[in-house]
């Protein structure tokens, strides 16, 4: 049996003949396709589509209509964050928000797949933003965001970042450390955002075990009904005396 998923490519044209919609991964769990000697590789990420009803005006013009995404970029305008991370990039409309709110004025670091920062980074380019720096990792079992941020961690032996925006494998194993990684790159007074506290893979549209083989594969009943971002907000950063919440269970502050 294979399982297929979006593109990035097919789901770019999507948007281009329906530009009110907006795009976005449900989360970056890799669906897995059996070949006849029942090997299973990787494959893109599943997508899904939402329509909001609210929009927002963001930078040089664009529209947006995720009320979340709303709310986040009123909160880095407040805090004027300059230098950004977005872990786990989807198909790129946060990224296009966060470029545009910047608007040439510090960096914007995007971590996930290659092919994806890549061709988010051209297409941010395209609209005339340069201040983009990509952090590419491949479809290896052991790759992950978490290699390259530990690579930016070798280089700086400070904190380089005001704001993080984690919305990486939601899953306890990729995102506990991520946080750790974060944690030594966010600077002193800088945010962590973390994405969908209560998302587990039961619930979900796309990878819950009735849908998506791969899951029942790769974790225990218990994984999959646990809500794995709010373990690690809830055992990692609420116990940690240094992070005050400023949304709770989403945005956190670390102490200046």
């Amino acid at each position: 049996m294979m399982i297929f998923a979006l593109t990035t490519e097919l789901i770019l044209a999507i948007r281009r003949f329906f530009p009110n919609l907006t795009l976005n991964k449900e989360m970056p769990m890799q669906l897995c396709v059996a070949n006849h000697v029942g090997y299973r590789r990787r494959l893109h990420q599943p997508f899904r589509v939402k329509v909001y009803a609210r929009r927002l005006e963001v930078g040089v013009g664009i529209t947006y209509n995720n009320e979340g995404l709303m709310k986040t970029i009123e909160f880095i305008r407040q805090s004027h964050c300059q230098v950004l991370a977005e872990v786990g990039i989807a198909m790129g409309d946060t990224s296009e928000a966060f470029a545009r709110h910047l608007n040439g004025r510090g960096q914007l670091h995007l971590f996930d797949y290659s092919e994806k920062v890549n061709c988010v980074q051209k297409r941010l380019e395209s609209l005339g933003f340069t201040n983009i720096v990509s952090h590419g990792n491949s479809h290896r079992t052991y790759d992950s965001y978490n290699w390259n941020l530990m690579k930016l961690l070798q280089t700086h032996q400070q904190g380089i970042f005001d704001y993080v925006y984690l919305d990486g494998a939601h899953t306890w194993h990729h995102d506990a450390l991520a946080f750790v990684l974060i944690d030594q790159l966010l600077k002193n007074g800088g945010f962590v955002e973390f994405d969908d506290y209560n998302w587990n893979h039961r619930r979900s549209s796309t990878v819950n075990p009735t849908i998506c083989p791969a899951t029942v594969e790769g974790f225990t009943e218990e994984q999959i009904d646990t809500h794995q971002v709010a373990l690690v907000v809830d055992l990692l950063v609420k116990r940690d005396g240094r992070y005050k919440a400023i949304v709770k269970n989403r945005i956190y502050q670390k102490a200046d």
